[in-house]
Order: structure tokens, then sequence, then C-alpha cells
């Protein structure tokens, strides 16, 4: 028989953390920035011929966590901009090929992708944020996210079948929060953004 079989795995965590009592005073911009990039990709290829079977394994996995935060406590005083931000570019491919020829009886191809991925930009509440009138506050948190699982069995004249199945287990968080008091009515800063943004440009899982 022909086997072939592998497993890619990705575990990052980024984390950016202001932490209680911290002060931070700029005459300009502050920026508090958390970025993650992650890939797995692998192939599994057998091609048998005159065997009893021909088998295929492909296995990948990512875990991330990737945090831009501002505790309670934190102060941050800025002339201009504030922006607390995290982001975590994703890239997982499995795929498993099987392809049997002669007189093998039996092409089995698996596929498994999985993915947990959390990105977070968050102000607490309790944390002191000043600004001014030409400050802007920003807090976003993104991921992009390429996913793509699949398995091919391929059984030619000669052999009797092929048998192929994919699993994917996709999830991806994005949170983003303010919690502090910003400004007073006398004293009031040019915008605030809290923007939380999970963007999947594929998520493709075929057998």
């Amino acid at each position: 028989f022909g086997l072939n079989g592998g497993y890619v795995g990705s575990t990052v965590s980024a984390k950016v953390e202001i932490e209680d009592g911290a002060q931070i005073t700029a005459t300009r911009d502050v920026k508090i920035l958390a970025n993650g990039v992650q890939e797995a990709s692998l192939p599994a290829i057998t091609i048998s011929g005159n065997f009893g079977w021909g088998a295929a394994v492909s296995i990948a996995e990512i875990i991330g966590e990737v945090k831009a935060d501002v505790a309670s406590g934190a102060r941050i005083t800025v002339g201009r901009n504030l922006d607390v931000n995290a982001f975590n570019d994703v890239n997982l491919m499995a795929t498993a090929l099987t392809l049997t020829t002669g007189e093998s009886l039996v092409a089995a191809t698996v596929a498994y992708g999985a993915l947990d991925v959390t990105t977070s930009a968050k102000v607490h509440s309790g944390a002191i944020i000043t600004g001014g009138a030409a400050s802007n506050i920003n807090v976003s948190a993104g991921n992009s996210n390429t996913l793509s699982t699949s398995a091919t069995a391929m059984a030619t004249a000669g052999s009797v079948g092929g048998i192929a199945f994919a699993y994917s287990d996709y999830k991806a968080r994005a949170e983003a929060q303010f919690g502090a008091e910003l400004g007073t009515s006398g004293t009031t800063v040019g915008s605030l953004k809290v923007q939380a943004t999970p963007d999947t440009d594929t998520n493709a899982t075929s057998a």
C-alpha cells in the first residue's frame, strides 16, 4: 500500500498591554499595536499503483491570540491621536490527494482543518484617556482569514473505488471595546471609532 500523511500547526500569542498605573503623555500621537501573521499549509499526496490501497491524510491547525489592551487605572494623554489596534492575518490550507492506478483496490483521503483565533482591542472602564479637540481615538480589532480544506480520492481503471473525507472547524473572533470616560461638556475630542472586523476572504471545504 501507499500512505502519506502529515500535520502542521501554528500557535501565536502577541500581546501589547498598558497596565494599571502606567502613565503615557504625548504631544502628538500614541499607537498601541499588536499584529500577528499565521500560516499553516500542508499538501499530502499519495500515488499508489498495484497495491491493495492508497491513502493520504493532511491535518492543519492554527491557534492564535492577538491583543492590544489598556487596563483600568492606566492614564494616556495625547495631543493628537490615539490608536489601539490588533490585527491577525491567517492563512490555513489542508490538502490531501490520493491517486490509485493498476490493480489497487481503494483510494482513501482525509483532510482536517482547524482554526481558533481571537483578536481583541480594548480600553477598559477605569482607564483615563485625555485628548483635545484635534484628537481622534481609534480602537479596532480585525482578522483576515483565508481558509481551505480539501480531500480528493481518484481511483483509475482497475481500482474498485475512492473515499474522500474533509472536515473543517473554524472559529475566528474579533472584539473591540471602549469603556473609559472620554471628554467633558467643556472639553471634547474630535472623534471616537470602535470597530471589530472578522474578515474571511475564503472559506472552502471540499471532498
